[in-house]
C-alpha cells in the first residue's frame, strides 16, 4: 500500500481495540482511546447503519467542520458537535461530548473521541482548514488528505498489543 503524498499522515484506527494512532509516514506521533459503533465490525449481508457498526477499510477524510449536527437514525440528536471529519457515507471521526467510555463500544457507528483527542486530530490531519473557516472539503487536486484505515483486530501495530494510559 502507497501512503499519501504531502506529510504522508495516516490514522489507524481500532474497532475492537479501541484505539487510535495517528502517523506521519510510518512515525506514531498520538495514541488515545476511541469508542466505535456499538455493532462494531460490519455484519455480512446487512448495512452497517441497521446494525450500528463501524465500517473497515481505508477512508480519505473527505471534509472537516468546526462543528456539525450528528443524527444516528431513530436515536438522539447531537448539535454543534465540535470537530468532525467525514469518513465515508453518513460515518465520521468525531467528538462526543455525551460520553467519556473511551475503549469501549459506543457509537451509532462513527469513531468518538473526546473533545481534546478530536481537536488535536482535527489540526494534525489533511486536508487543512484555513484560518477562519468553519469547514472545508477535499479536492484531491488541490493537496493531500489524511487517510484512516479502520479495522476490527485488538493488536497493536505490528502484531503487539497498545496499551493506552488514562493519565
Amino acid at each position: 500500500n502507497e501512503l499519501p503524498k504531502g506529510r504522508r499522515t495516516w490514522l489507524e484506527v481500532s474497532i475492537r481495540g479501541g484505539w487510535l494512532i495517528a502517523y506521519e509516514d510510518t512515525t506514531p506521533v498520538y495514541a488515545t482511546m476511541i469508542s466505535a459503533g456499538r455493532g462494531a465490525v460490519p455484519v455480512p449481508d446487512r448495512p452497517t447503519l441497521e446494525t450500528a457498526s463501524t465500517p473497515t477499510g481505508s477512508f480519505p477524510i473527505n471534509g472537516k467542520f468546526a462543528t456539525a449536527t450528528m443524527e444516528a437514525p431513530g436515536e438522539f440528536v447531537h448539535s454543534d458537535v465540535p470537530w468532525v471529519q467525514n469518513l465515508t457515507g453518513p460515518y465520521a471521526l468525531h467528538t462526543a461530548y455525551w460520553h467519556d467510555n473511551w475503549g469501549n463500544l459506543m457509537s451509532a457507528g462513527c469513531v468518538n473521541v473526546s473533545p481534546d483527542d478530536a481537536k488535536w486530530l482535527y489540526e494534525f490531519t489533511e486536508p487543512t482548514v484555513p484560518p477562519g473557516w468553519h469547514a472545508a472539503r477535499w479536492i484531491p487536486r488541490e493537496g493531500p488528505s489524511t487517510v484512516v484505515v479502520i479495522h476490527g483486530c485488538a493488536e497493536g501495530p505490528a502484531g503487539g498489543v497498545l496499551r493506552v494510559s488514562r493519565t
